[in-house]
């Protein structure tokens, strides 16, 4: 805590420096931690010009709420019940509207709020992302009229499928730089390693060649598609990954039977059967 103290001091000469006052009333800080250890953080405080900060559960910043867990329940919490107030809104208005006018003010509303800070709290469980599934399920039959052809084109994402595009946009940015300096680095092309078997071609990712960050990254970065990775600009690489995703879509949940460890458990069950007669 001294040290964390001394860095406190250094905030508070850099505010002073440039005319500035921090307030305390308004100062909060979280550490974050494992359930299991949370009791050890309930009496850290820190020193702000003489003034005492006790640390918090959770903190909002920019319409994020992020508590000391990372569990992100809070925000979702927040997030599904401003949803469900637009949504009754999009509702009084399904039968004044067409399908185009409703799916864009569907997007504007509804998806834009859901899409925003998704990189952070995306990471949740599927549990705790459900309620937001079914804001997304609910706004797509208010659009579509329940109408069943156009169900079946699935032209919006899941929660999931939403993370999965936005992880890869910003990859694509950033093996394009268009991204600030501190993301430029968070996909590692030389990580990439090509394998093949019998059966398929595929790509995995060296970790020893990785940050924690760039892995994740490289890994989502390496699922895509060859010609996807090649779009001109980023409104084609948006459009042409999520129609990929939508095609794939109940490809991507059924269990992946084309491991590659697959053909060397044939090979050594031949082998064996061989040897055998």
């Amino acid at each position: 805590m001294t040290a964390i103290n001394n860095i406190c001091k250094e905030i508070c000469r850099w505010y002073t420096e440039n005319d500035l006052v921090i307030n305390p009333k308004k100062t909060e800080f979280i550490i974050q931690c494992k359930k299991s250890d949370e009791h050890i953080t309930e009496n850290i405080t820190l020193n702000m010009n003489g003034s005492v900060i006790p640390t918090s559960k959770k903190i909002k910043s920019l319409g994020l709420t992020k508590d000391n867990l990372s569990t992100w329940t809070e925000h979702i919490t927040n997030l599904n019940k401003k949803c469900s107030k637009l949504i009754w809104i999009l509702r009084s208005l399904k039968h004044k509207l067409n399908n185009i006018q409703l799916k864009t003010l569907a997007e504007a509303l509804i998806v834009s709020n859901i899409k925003y800070m998704i990189l952070l709290y995306g990471k949740a469980t599927k549990k705790a992302l459900q309620p937001l599934n079914k804001i997304l399920k609910d706004t797509f039959n208010i659009v579509t009229h329940g109408n069943t052809i156009m169900k079946e084109k699935g032209e919006w994402l899941n929660i999931s499928e939403l993370y999965t595009l936005t992880k890869s946009t910003l990859a694509y940015k950033a093996v394009n730089e268009m991204v600030p300096d501190y993301f430029k680095n968070i996909v590692n092309k030389e990580a990439i390693v090509k394998c093949s078997t019998r059966r398929r071609e595929y790509e995995t990712v060296d970790t020893t060649k990785c940050t924690s960050m760039q892995y994740e990254y490289t890994v989502e970065w390496s699922k895509v598609p060859e010609y996807i990775r090649n779009a001109k600009h980023t409104k084609q690489f948006c459009a042409e990954y999520k129609k990929y995703i939508i095609e794939n879509r109940f490809k991507m949940h059924e269990p992946n039977m084309d491991m590659p460890f697959l053909d060397e458990v044939i090979t050594a069950v031949q082998n064996l059967y061989r040897n055998t007669i």
